[in-house]
């Protein structure tokens, strides 16, 4: 008696089928990989969120609150409609105590926006955030609320 043998022929477009699905893993590996080198050779450092020492507007809250005071030119649509609303503003304290990226995180007016981004654009340079020592890149924060007294367009 034979044994039941049953030999399957080769199925070569399936074998390339598979071969080429291989192949596109590895390239897409490849390029992930040197996507991945590539990013890891860039020289812009890290901004941090928290650090040891804050950055600290020249005089610090108190003088930074009078120049907002004095600096801040209320829009005029805006005051006169009696818009209020608060805007913060992100921006990042450099090494050297710049202002950069300087972003609205959240704003409710465009008007009010803007005028929150000119004054933070025209603030001198801050006293930069260390860790370690070390001055460092920070992420900083600012509320700006736009109010009025008396609800008739009073500032």
């Amino acid at each position: 008696m034979k044994p039941d043998v049953h030999i399957k022929a080769l199925d070569f477009k399936g074998f390339l089928r598979f071969m080429r699905s291989i192949l596109t893993l590895l390239i897409l590996l490849i390029a992930l990989l040197v996507n991945t080198s590539i990013s890891y050779g860039q020289t812009e450092e890290q901004v941090y969120s928290v650090v040891e020492v804050l950055p600290e507007y020249p005089g610090g809250d108190e003088a930074r609150n009078e120049y907002l005071v004095k600096n801040i030119r209320y829009p005029k649509v805006e005051r006169k409609n009696g818009i209020q609303g608060l805007v913060i503003i992100q921006f990042i304290v450099e090494k050297d105590g710049s202002l950069t990226n300087i972003r609205v995180l959240k704003g409710e007016n465009p008007n009010l926006n803007q005028e929150a981004m000119r004054v933070i654009k025209e603030m001198p340079s801050w006293k930069p955030g260390s860790q370690n020592g070390e001055n460092v890149r920070v992420y900083m924060n600012l509320p700006i609320r736009f109010s009025l007294k008396g609800g008739n367009g009073d500032k």
